[in-house]
């Protein structure tokens, strides 16, 4: 029962260390925030990625703020070369909005891509307030709005100071320092817009880079059913090794061989009852009986 015992703690010290909780506190030491309206989708698409703190040590969890009800096109970790592996998330449901976390395993980039229902369609003036609630503290932190094509009156309340073009596309923007929790930043946007198509046609997704219905991606979900496998089998071996190696407090007759003192001895010869004091057994199963029994506890056979 002692070896049972320390199998259980030790199990669930692995699976704590497999659990995301241990983790140090989290710091990011740049993010890009980018909200791009109507690009690829009718909605508002943002973008965030943040490099965090060489000295968080991993694996830990990862919390952003994002706005209730909306779509999440990748949670990820990113690796040095760009590769994006998404990860499994939670929500919860925090009022105004909802958090989104995930673990960060190997890399110390990570990468967040969803998109929300900022306005009503059809309006021909769009105008919506944009609010980015920090999740973890943030060094240097730039973020970009970007004008939609085919938009006029793009205006920025407050003005992001800084413009520039990419890929077609005009940017207003701004850099923060020492972005901590508990700090929103926000601007509202407005511009008009006289059709409902987006700037450009969506790519197709790949089925890798798209989460689970459940907010799992399918590799991670395979690891941790892989993990509890292991932990169910460990525990089933080391409960069937138990019972069959574990001390007997006496040594039953097996295959049927019969007890000494109970039956006929050699040529039919009744052998002598068992006196006073002596141990009997069951004629029939070999288990040890009390002084007197006439019946076996075990399998019920009488004894003469």
């Amino acid at each position: 029962m002692a070896a049972f015992i320390s199998l259980l703690v030790a199990l669930t010290i692995m699976l704590t260390w497999l659990s995301p909780a241990h983790a140090a506190l989290v710091r990011a030491s740049k993010m890009s925030v980018s909200v791009q309206p109507e690009y690829d989708d009718p909605r508002v698409l943002v973008i965030n990625e943040a490099d965090l703190e060489a000295g968080v040590q991993l694996p830990v969890d990862v919390t952003f703020n994002i706005p209730k009800g909306a779509d999440i096109g990748m949670a990820c970790e990113v690796d040095l070369n760009g590769g994006h592996s998404c990860k499994s998330f939670r929500t919860v449901d925090k009022g105004d909005y909802q958090s989104l976390t995930f673990n960060v395993v190997k890399e110390h980039k990570v990468f967040l891509e969803y998109y929300y229902d900022a306005f009503p369609a059809g309006a021909s003036q769009r105008s919506f307030d944009f609010i980015f609630r920090p999740g973890f503290p943030v060094k240097s932190l730039g973020m970009e709005v970007q004008q939609p094509l085919r938009s006029s009156g793009f205006t920025l309340t407050p003005v992001l100071p800084k413009t520039f073009t990419s890929g077609g596309f005009s940017y207003r923007a701004q850099d923060y320092m020492d972005v901590s929790v508990g700090k929103p930043l926000s601007v509202k946007v407005s511009y008009s817009k006289t059709d409902n198509s987006p700037s450009v046609k969506p790519k197709p997704k790949s089925p890798d880079d798209t989460p689970a219905a459940d907010g799992r991606s399918g590799g991670e979900s395979k690891q941790l059913l892989f993990v509890l496998l292991g932990v169910v089998g460990t525990m089933i071996l080391f409960f069937g090794g138990y019972m069959i190696f574990r001390p007997r407090s006496v040594a039953s007759n097996t295959g049927g061989r019969v007890a000494p003192n109970q039956t006929d001895g050699p040529g039919g010869a009744k052998k002598p009852k068992a006196k006073k004091g002596d141990v009997i057994f069951c004629t029939s199963c070999g288990t040890k009986l009390p002084r007197g029994g006439r019946f076996c506890s075990q399998c019920g056979v009488g004894q003469t």
